[in-house]
Order: C-alpha cells, then structure tokens, then sequence
C-alpha cells in the first residue's frame, strides 16, 4: 500500500491508533478558471463516544495558468480532550498554496504545497508545511495513490500515504472511500491508520459537470 518509504526514523515506543474520518465538500462553484468549496470534516475512534475533531470552513482556487492553481482557505477546529498533534488543537486555521497538475497518457498526476498557520484558542500557535504527490489512474473505477509530507520547524512531522477510489454517483455527486497510514513521531502523536470517506455534492453553478 506504501507509495514511498516512509520519511520517519523507526521508533520502538510508537503507537498505532484506527480512526475515521468523514469528509463533506459542497462545491458551490467551478466556471473552470475559480472554484470556491464549503468543506466540513468529523474524525472519530472507535473507543471515542463523540466526535474527535471537527472543523470545516471555504477554500478558493484560482486557476492561473494551464497547469497551475493557487489555493486559499481556512477552517475552524474544535477538538475533544488534549494532544500534542497541532491539527487536534481548536484553532483558526488559515492556509494557502499552489498546486501543478498535468496528465502523462492517461494517468493524472499532481503536487500540491500548503502552508497552514494554526491560530490556537488555549495553547501557543504554531505553523507547518505539508507537500502531497498524486496520481490518478482511469480504470473501471478511478483509482488514487498518493504521498504526503507534514514538516514544521522541528523536522517532519508526518508521512501520510493514501489509496482509494473515486465513484462518480451521477452529475451531482461523487464518493471516495480511501486508507491511509500516517507515520508519526510521538511529538505529533504516533503513528495512525486512517479509515477516510468523501462525499462531494457539485451545485448549479458547477460549470464543470
């Protein structure tokens, strides 16, 4: 399942901890050249009776160039008990970045950077960078590998890889189930293995579709 070695030295002591994430895009809309989403997210565990994190908030693209596209957004995170991971923080959380896309025959690949600034409502703030690789291959089913890497001014934080699906339901909605195996220090938490689902609903202004 792993796209790439992961980035982190092993650790003995780590722990692994299952969760579900469920995500919800609205993509209000898409002319082709801007694109704004409302995007609402809920992670649980198993052992956990209420949500772990929510947040949720818009995001703006803009797309500058054939291959290029500039990103803007933010979220605002509620969190249930304490945690060393910044992204289990409440906070506001506003991020920008780019993103270059291209397709090599038929497989779609893509980078994206992202800087995240996290505006902590009861601890200090604090800051990360995260660079994801992609690809897309069109079989039956579109299928998904991708790698991320989270970083902050003490190294790495994170190495996230991800597999999934992409089913296109019909004109107005689409569903990604995915897995991903997200190495971690235990600065951030340890390592997690991450059930995740997205559903995305294009509304009338999606020119798109």
């Amino acid at each position: 399942m792993l796209l790439f070695a992961s980035m982190l030295p092993a650790q003995s002591n780590s722990t692994s901890n299952k969760e579900l994430w469920n995500w919800y895009f609205w993509e209000a809309l898409d002319t082709g050249k801007f694109r704004i989403r409302g995007v609402a997210q809920f992670r649980s565990q198993p052992h956990v009776p209420a949500f772990l994190r929510s947040q949720g908030g818009p995001i703006l693209e803009w797309q500058a160039t054939k291959r290029w596209n500039l990103i803007a957004g933010y979220y605002f995170q509620e969190f249930r008990g304490s945690s060393r991971d910044p992204e289990m923080k409440g906070a506001h959380r506003p991020f920008g970045g780019v993103e270059y896309g291209r397709s090599v025959g038929k497989v779609g690949f893509e980078t994206r950077h992202l800087f995240e600034y996290f505006k902590a409502l009861a601890t200090a703030d604090s800051a990360r960078g995260r660079a994801r690789v992609r690809f897309e291959f069109p079989l039956k089913r579109t299928l998904f590998l991708q790698n991320e890497v989270f970083y902050d001014q003490l190294g790495v934080q994170a190495n996230r890889t991800e597999s999934g699906l992409v089913f296109n339901i019909n004109k107005t909605l689409q569903f990604q189930p995915s897995v991903f195996y997200e190495g971690r220090p235990q600065r951030t938490g340890g390592s997690r293995l991450v059930f995740n689902t997205r559903i995305t609903v294009f509304g009338p202004l999606n020119k798109t579709r």
